[in-house]
């Protein structure tokens, strides 16, 4: 996958940002070119699983998301996806922090 590089940097990005840690791992593949790959994202420092991807490694096509709190649908191909996740990271970061402020001035 030409996007490999991307993928990475990206996953990297998700990390500094969000203090989280993360993996990849073959989840299938059929010995005729179809190979599922599995991004394992984990919180830190308790190491929590907060997130899985699952997309096939040449085409980039997302097969399957399950991310704490993500409701939105799928994005076709892994990196859009990684963007989504961090955008989604961000916006959940902010609401915390909104959140923390109105407690603390109340």
């Amino acid at each position: 996958m030409s996007d490999k590089f991307t993928i990475i940097n990206l996953l990297n990005k998700l990390a500094v940002e969000q203090k989280l840690t993360w993996k990849i791992k073959s989840a299938y593949g059929n010995g005729l070119g179809k190979n599922l790959l599995e991004i394992l994202i984990y919180s830190l420092p308790q190491q929590i699983r907060k997130g899985q991807i699952v997309f096939e490694s040449v085409t980039g096509e997302v097969v399957a998301v399950q991310y704490s709190g993500y409701k939105s649908a799928a994005a076709e191909n892994v990196v859009d996806m990684l963007l989504d996740v961090i955008n989604f990271e961000k916006h959940r970061k902010a609401a915390d922090g909104d959140l923390k402020k109105a407690v603390s001035a109340y």
